[in-house]
């Protein structure tokens, strides 16, 4: 798989991040039905680097690395509640994002080990 080298989107205005785990750093796109986010990481003073996709709809919660349609790395289900299109609690959302976080470090890890 090819490291991408993405500057974060032109049409896109980062602001401030809604969420921070590390140095990943998690902007809202949608707040409801579905919930989803784009990480992004700095790869140099004015370069952002997307590294995810997060989206919570209809029960299900799922990762993309390192854009929609890219690699699954995480997913997760509410079966009592499948038209479910965002957290049920902060709680919920914080220990889903930081197991998704771990997720694309071990990602972004491996792409590195590759390079050499």
């Amino acid at each position: 798989m090819k490291h991408p080298e993405i500057i974060h989107r032109p049409d896109v205005e980062l602001g401030e991040p809604s969420y921070e785990v590390d140095d990943l750093k998690f902007y809202c796109t949608c707040g409801a039905c579905p919930e989803q986010y784009d990480v992004y990481r700095k790869i140099s003073e004015e370069k952002y680097e997307m590294v995810c996709y997060i989206r919570l709809r209809h029960g299900k919660l799922r990762a993309d690395f390192p854009d929609v349609g890219g690699i699954q790395i995480y997913e997760a289900y509410w079966e009592d509640d499948p038209c479910l299109g965002i957290f049920p609690s902060e709680e919920e959302r914080e220990y889903h994002l930081n197991n998704i976080a771990k997720e694309i470090v071990q990602a972004l890890d491996a792409i590195a080990l590759k390079k050499g």
